[in-house]
């Protein structure tokens, strides 16, 4: 097909072919989890913190577990929402569908030619990190979309504008107030000082909103950040940027740069800080798929003379776009919980013992959800701590840390065995096999669950 073809193909049927292209990415894993684990159909541990929100709503700004102040979120509400009807799995997906609709709306009316914007949205579903933002339970994408309609409707709207970046700024902070700096930087060089006042006064609000409902700022990864090198989902990280998205994009950058060379500077700048900031990761990933749509699109409208590389090469480009999307998927359905987990913490809730559950600290949010008590380690434990729990074999040692957190249960998963302990009888293994003071509750092939006995 030659350039006309391919614009009017993406002008007709592009958008349609998004939406039909994000229900498989995204839905597929969900119904492939709901078949194998009924209940457990939301991927990723740290979901599980905002539907044990949701579920406490009718109590707002109190965490009545571990008896701490909570902001009110418009995440968890949304969320809470979605629970009534039972399908609080399908608000995710919605959200990610709205804001490549917003895109799509956006970038048309900034791009003239409508196929790049159309190769941008695919890009943007393709990305690893886009299929854990539709799949997982977090107030980002919803932080996106107020962005995102601030940024269309400022102009005509500054007030409006200005009550959206609140909005983003209340569900997700770091990003939020990242979002409201970078405005007001842009203000500030275009000189509109009205709309520059509005900017400060809406970020100093969210910074009273935080301060009366939790009596801090909970921006500690945007005033303290540290570098994070492990950000590529080629190398570990599940919702990384894609190794091969960023080859795309600086291919994109070379051959047709953007007319405005300091959007170019911009995007390189963000990329360096998401190092830094990694809550920035899902914006950064919408600017590079919009490098590498530049990349794609030259490769399909360019005359080469050796067609026959051409072609391989955009073969090969969708090759590994479709090797994304298998992948991304085969993750979410590996993902914690299953439901033999599930299963474990509905045997726990039952107990009659109170107490807290000593497991890995990544199943925090899991355990809380699903038994209703509070995990005696979470991922703000520090590792010192976790090492002295887990992996010291001195009874002397553990006891009294087990009596501090006011632990009555242990869980090892089998997970935990592989990863956590060099041999069966290792650290905590050792006590939990060779003492009286604990007594199997549940055992599986995938976890066992203790009973600790205090003499206390």
């Amino acid at each position: 097909m030659n350039r006309q073809e391919f614009e009017y193909w993406s002008r007709r049927y592009g958008l349609l072919f998004l939406v039909a292209l994000s229900l498989v990415a995204f839905l597929l894993p969900l119904l492939l989890r709901l078949l194998h684990g009924g209940n457990t159909i939301t991927p990723g541990p740290e979901s599980y913190s905002y539907l044990r929100h949701a579920d406490a709503i009718s109590i707002p700004g109190h965490d009545l577990l571990h008896n701490t102040p909570l902001a009110p979120n418009p995440y968890v509400a949304l969320l809470a929402i979605m629970q009534l009807f039972g399908v609080p799995w399908l608000l995710p997906v919605l959200l990610v569908l709205l804001l490549i609709v917003l895109l799509h709306q956006y970038l048309t009316g900034i791009i003239q030619s409508h196929t790049p914007i159309v190769l941008a949205l695919i890009t943007l579903v393709v990305a690893p990190s886009t299929s854990v933002l539709a799949t997982h339970h977090t107030p980002t994408v919803l932080c996106l979309v107020f962005l995102l309609v601030a940024l269309i409707i400022f102009g005509k709207h500054p007030v409006a504008g200005c009550m959206l970046i609140l909005a983003a700024i209340i569900t997700e902070p770091v990003l939020g107030f990242f979002a409201a700096g970078v405005y007001a930087v842009s203000l500030f060089i275009s000189k509109q000082t009205n709309e520059l006042v509005g900017v400060l006064l809406t970020a100093f609000a969210g910074v009273v909103w935080f301060i009366f409902w939790t009596g801090q700022l909970m921006v500690r990864g945007l005033l303290s950040p540290s570098f994070n090198p492990a950000l590529f989902f080629e190398i570990g990280a599940q919702a990384g940027i894609s190794i091969f998205l960023v080859l795309l994009a600086a291919y994109g950058m070379i051959v047709r740069p953007p007319k405005d060379q300091m959007l170019l500077l911009y995007a390189i700048l963000l990329f360096v800080v998401t190092f830094f900031i990694p809550a920035l990761l899902p914006a950064t990933v919408i600017v590079l798929s919009i490098f590498a749509a530049n990349g794609i699109y030259h490769l399909m409208t360019t005359q080469w003379e050796l067609e026959l590389l051409r072609s391989a090469l955009l073969i090969l480009v969708t090759c590994i776009g479709v090797f994304l999307i298998i992948t991304s998927i085969r993750e979410r359905i590996g993902e914690a919980p299953d439901s033999d987990f599930a299963h474990k913490m509905i045997v726990l809730r039952n107990q009659y013992h109170e107490g807290a559950v000593l497991t890995a600290p990544e199943y925090a949010p899991m355990v809380e959800y699903y038994s209703d008590r509070r995990a005696a380690l979470d991922e703000n434990t520090p590792a010192s701590v976790v090492h002295d729990a887990f992996l010291n074999r001195s009874s002397a040692a553990v006891y009294p840390l087990l009596t501090g957190t006011e632990t009555s249960y242990v869980l090892i998963t089998a997970d935990m065995r592989h990863t956590m302990f060099k041999r069966s009888d290792d650290g905590i293994l050792f006590l939990l096999q060779n003492t009286e003071r604990f007594v199997i509750v549940e055992q599986s092939n995938e976890s066992t669950l203790w009973y600790f006995i205090s003499t206390t």
